[in-house]
């Protein structure tokens, strides 16, 4: 028997040999040295990890589809911009020949214009 020890070797060998065999035993002593709280709360702690496992993964997922979105959108996108473009170019184009046809319009029409003068002024 050691000096400090209040107990023999053989009432240790029987201690521990009792919480090897008596799980009633055991969660006594565990429940006694605050080590059953301890396990609640890491089991506690686990179920959260996994909890929060799960939803990340959740999120991973549903970050993975809107990005595969985005893609599509924004190829959506670019597909009418070149179409806007091209509209953007015909108009310019049309825009340029229907300023061409009124200068020959206004032209044309200031000939008329003088002509039917110059008619009224002989009738008169």
């Amino acid at each position: 028997m050691g000096r400090n020890s209040i107990l023999s070797k053989e009432e240790r060998i029987k201690i521990l040999k009792t919480m090897e065999e008596d799980i009633e035993f055991r969660y006594a002593i565990a429940g006694m040295l605050k080590v059953l709280d301890i396990f609640k709360r890491l089991d506690a702690i686990e179920r959260r990890i996994e909890e929060h496992s799960r939803i990340l993964e959740e999120h991973s997922k549903r970050l993975e589809e809107l990005s595969k979105r985005v893609k599509e959108h924004s190829k959506i996108l670019q597909e009418h911009n070149k179409r806007l473009e091209d509209i953007t170019s015909f108009l310019e184009v049309r825009y340029l020949l229907l300023e061409e046809f009124s200068t020959v319009v206004m032209s044309v029409s200031k000939r008329l214009l003088g002509r039917v003068i110059n008619i009224f002024v002989k009738l008169k």
